[in-house]
């Protein structure tokens, strides 16, 4: 497989992604962390979803850290990154890791933004119009 570079802008470097066995699983664990946090409507008890908002605000940083053989320094640097732009960073990584292109992974993100922005319009669920 091709070795792709991940270019993570609030470093302002690039990153060889390597897809090896160790790599995959640190993906597939971080992920997992992250389809936890779709489910934080569904759990009643509070300290549970606390727990899972938790493990995943560190993941957000363990994961680039070492599976990039990140410094103190720069993970102290993607710690203050928006939440958001983080997990954008973060999932990138792990796309890319299973296999997708640089490219590739930024289709897949824009299309996941796309969908999210319809789920979250209401005039687009519902078909309500726009008054003029």
């Amino acid at each position: 497989m091709k070795i792709e570079k991940l270019y993570i802008k609030p470093l302002n470097k690039s990153f060889e992604v390597r897809h090896t066995n160790k790599m995959i699983k640190m993906a597939l664990d971080y992920l997992s962390s992250e389809s936890k946090m779709d489910l934080l409507s569904t759990i009643d008890d509070f300290d549970e979803q606390l727990k899972i908002q938790y493990d995943a605000a560190r993941k957000s940083v363990d994961f680039p850290k070492n599976a990039l053989n990140l410094t103190d320094e720069q993970a102290e640097k993607l710690d203050d990154v928006e939440f958001d732009d983080l997990t954008k960073i973060d999932t990138k990584l792990a796309l890319m890791i299973r296999g997708m292109s640089q490219k590739e992974a930024d289709k897949a993100l824009s299309a996941t933004e796309k969908n999210v922005e319809a789920d979250s319009d209401p005039k687009k669920s519902t078909g309500a119009q726009e008054e003029h």
